[in-house]
């Protein structure tokens, strides 16, 4: 009887490492998902500053 405790139980415990490193992955993907996006409206922003800062700055 103990020993079948003791191959039941590491299965649990693999379980909730398994959901962990998922949610870690998920975690990690949104994130670089959403700094892509930032770093894409940041581009856009840059290259419309540098395009009207040329024609004002005439003095």
């Amino acid at each position: 009887m103990a020993d079948r405790e003791i191959r039941i139980r590491p299965r649990p415990l693999l379980f909730i490492i398994l959901l962990v490193i998922a949610f870690v992955l998920f975690g990690v993907g949104f994130t670089l998902h959403a700094l892509w996006w930032i770093a894409v409206v940041l581009g856009i922003v840059a290259i419309v500053g540098f395009v009207t800062g040329r024609r004002g700055g005439g003095d």
